[in-house]
């Protein structure tokens, strides 16, 4: 079982986590979180967290598998983000600060544009950036972010035996939840903090821990399959992939 007070002893944090809803299960810490903001429940730097998500999804509304009190599913939500430009690369610094912050639990993840997180070419997760803007302006938004955390290779649906693995499948050692959610909240603010400072430190960062650059890609966009040679990122966050002889642009999170 989930302890929220071993997630707060260890927060460095001023204003990410300092609340957090938890639940012994839930289908969607986003729809729930997107539930706390329509009911006016919600506060900036709220996080919602979960034993059990049993309707977890990803990008173009995949599944997200999860171990019942193995896995880590959490939605942090922001009420006054950044600008809608800047809004952009928060999936970015998001993909950031997940990195930085499994780094000291054993495992170096690479990040897969736009929002996969992977180690030895298998992934162990994924961030799903959703928002909701009005007149223009960016009213919230909530990050979901989903790891495999101690789920076993028999935890693993078969179909996901060649695709996925999980800390534990990785290192061999049963890892501390509590401790992975509060590294990463504590990166979170940090890197966010950064970023307002200088957005170039972030892609650069971005661009060391991406696990193809140069390389061919595929990806949905849109409902598209597309494939092209990624050459990195914009100065705006957006991915630069050369298609048909001609550099086209991406961003990484759509706004609703």
């Amino acid at each position: 079982m989930m302890l929220p007070k071993l997630i707060k002893s260890n927060l460095q944090t001023v204003m990410i986590g300092q609340q957090i809803k938890y639940y012994s299960q839930l289908n969607s810490t986003n729809q729930k979180a997107s539930e706390l903001i329509a009911y006016n429940e919600a506060t900036h730097g709220m996080l919602v967290v979960t034993d059990n998500q049993r309707l977890g999804k990803g990008r173009r509304n995949n599944n997200w598998f999860m171990g019942t009190e193995k896995g880590m599913a959490v939605s942090l939500i922001l009420d006054n983000p950044l600008s809608k430009e800047n809004t952009l690369f928060l999936p970015l610094i998001t993909g950031v600060a997940t990195v930085k912050s499994l780094c000291s639990h054993g495992v170096v993840p690479k990040l897969k544009w736009p929002n996969d997180l992977m180690v030895s070419s298998k992934k162990i997760g994924g961030i799903l950036c959703e928002s909701r803007i009005s007149s223009n302006e960016v009213k919230y938004i909530v990050i979901g972010l989903g790891i495999n955390v101690n789920e076993t290779i028999e935890d693993l649906p078969e179909y996901l035996h060649q695709t996925a693995t999980s800390l534990f499948i990785e290192t061999g050692e049963i890892q501390q939840r509590e401790l992975i959610i509060s590294k990463f909240l504590n990166t979170f603010e940090m890197e966010l903090r950064k970023f307002k400072k200088d957005k170039m430190e972030l892609i650069k960062n971005w661009e060391f821990y991406c696990g193809h650059m140069n390389e061919e890609i595929s990806f949905t966009y849109n409902g598209e399959k597309l494939f092209g040679l990624f050459l990195g990122l914009n100065s705006s966050g957006e991915a630069v992939t050369k298609m048909n002889g001609e550099n086209k642009t991406f961003n990484s999170i759509t706004l609703d």
